[in-house]
C-alpha cells in the first residue's frame, strides 16, 4: 500500500463523514444526469486515497461503471497518461467490430491514441482541441451505456494534457451521468500546477479537505493496533509525534508492534525517542523536492 491508502487496522474511516457525504452527494447527482467533479484535498498521508477506496466502492454498489486512474510524479511528461489508464481498459475490452465502430466515430487524435500501439503522433497532439473533445466524446460514449464515475488519484501529479481534458469535461458535465472523483495535495504543493489549480477553483468542483485526526481519534487506532492498556498520556503523545497524520501514526505504530515493545516499557518520553525509517525516508524525499537547504 502507499502511505496515503494506509489502513488503521480494525477501525474503520475516522473523522471522514463529512468527505463521504461529499461522495453520496456527486453519485447522487451524476446517477440523476448532473455530473460533478469532487476534489479530496489534503497533505501528504492525510488518507485521501482511503476515501478515495471509499468513494469507488460506494460508486460501484451504486451502479456506476467505475474507471480508476493514478497520477505519478515520474510519469508526468508522458502526454495522456493518466486518461489512457482511464479508458484503454475499456476501449480494449470491446469486441473488435465494436471498438473499430467507437474509435471510428472520434477524432483521429483519439483513435490514433488507443491503437496497437498508441501512436505517437496523437500523443504529440494531445494538447489539440481535438484530442480534447474527443476525450470527451469517449466519456459521453461510455455514460451512454451507464453512470460512469472516473476516479483518479494523486491528480496533482497527472499529466498536463490530463489535466486539459478534465477542465473540458467539467465544463460540459451539467447533462452527463459522469462523477469524477479524485483525490490530491491542496494548491500550492509542489506538484500541482496551475491547471490543477484551475482544476479545484472551478465553479462546478467540490473540494473537501481532509484535516488531521483529533485526539481521540488517534486513542482509538493506537488501542485497537496494541493488544494491550495504552494510557491516556501515550495516545496524547502519538498525536502529538505524528500531528494526527493518518500514515505516520500507522508507521510509528509498525515500529512499536515490530519492536516486540511492551505496555511497562512505552511511556511518553520513550515514544519520542523513536524514528521510524520509513517517516524519515518520506520526510527526506519531500524535502530534496524543496529549496536547497531544507534538507538539512
Amino acid at each position: 500500500m502507499t502511505g496515503e491508502a494506509q489502513g488503521t487496522g480494525g477501525v474503520g474511516l475516522l473523522e471522514r463523514a463529512h468527505a463521504l457525504e461529499a461522495v453520496e452527494d456527486t453519485l447522487s447527482l451524476a446517477a440523476g444526469g448532473t455530473g460533478r467533479l469532487l476534489l479530496i484535498e489534503g497533505a501528504a498521508g492525510i488518507g485521501k486515497s482511503r476515501v478515495l477506496d471509499a468513494a469507488r466502492a460506494r460508486a460501484s454498489a451504486a451502479g456506476f461503471r467505475v474507471l480508476a486512474a493514478r497520477g505519478g510524479e515520474l510519469e508526468r511528461d508522458f502526454s495522456c497518461g493518466v486518461a489512457l489508464q482511464l479508458f484503454e481498459r475499456p476501449v480494449r475490452a470491446l469486441a473488435p467490430p465494436d471498438r473499430e465502430r467507437l474509435l471510428s466515430r472520434l477524432p483521429r487524435p483519439v483513435a490514433a491514441l488507443f491503437g496497437s500501439p498508441a501512436s505517437v503522433d496523437a500523443l504529440d497532439e494531445a494538447g489539440g482541441f481535438a484530442l480534447l473533445h474527443g476525450l470527451f466524446l469517449l466519456t459521453s460514449e461510455l455514460a451512454e451505456r451507464g453512470p460512469l464515475a472516473l476516479a483518479i488519484d494523486d491528480v496533482h501529479w497527472a499529466d498536463e494534457p490530463t489535466v486539459r481534458f478534465l477542465l473540458y469535461l467539467v465544463a460540459r458535465l451539467g447533462d452527463l451521468p459522469v462523477a469524477i472523483l479524485t483525490a490530491g495535495r491542496p494548491a500550492g504543493h509542489a506538484g500541482a500546477g496551475e491547471l490543477v489549480t484551475r482544476l479545484a477553483a472551478g465553479g462546478d468542483t467540490r473540494v473537501e479537505r481532509l484535516e488531521p485526526l483529533g485526539t481521540a481519534s488517534v486513542a482509538s487506532i493506537v488501542r485497537a493496533e496494541l493488544d494491550y492498556g495504552v494510557p491516556e498520556e501515550v495516545c496524547a503523545a502519538c498525536r502529538e509525534l505524528t500531528g494526527g497524520n493518518p500514515f505516520y501514526l500507522h508507521e510509528l505504530l509498525l515500529t512499536l508492534v515490530a519492536d516486540r515493545v511492551d505496555a511497562g516499557w512505552l511511556t511518553p518520553d520513550r515514544l519520542r525517542e523513536l524514528s521510524p525509517a520509513s517517516i524519515a525516508r518520506a520526510v527526506l524525499l519531500r524535502a530534496a523536492r524543496l529549496p536547497a537547504g531544507a534538507a538539512a
